[in-house]
């Protein structure tokens, strides 16, 4: 249940690239070239999205639980840490 917002977000933006698609390949003389261009560039942008997701959805819980515990200065680098990218 709590990956229900997620799952409607990406179901979001592939509804976007399905329109965007539509859009694209209608452009007089590049569409078709730009159109391949969009087919390979969501695959990535899906997987920078699940990342984000990932670190988002494992970060939060545990920055709150340190906060609850008010270890603040844990609670921050905690965050930082996992907002730059890092996994300890």
């Amino acid at each position: 249940m709590c990956a229900a917002p997620m799952l409607v977000a990406q179901l979001l933006n592939l509804m976007y690239n399905i329109v965007d698609r539509i859009y694209i390949g209608k452009i007089e003389g590049i569409g078709v070239v730009a159109l391949g261009g969009v087919g390979l560039c969501f695959p990535i942008i899906s997987l920078i999205t699940a990342f984000t997701n990932l670190f988002g959805a494992g970060g939060a819980p545990l920055c709150s639980i340190e906060r609850g515990k008010r270890n603040i200065e844990k609670a921050q680098r905690m965050i930082w840490s996992l907002s730059s990218g890092h996994i300890k």
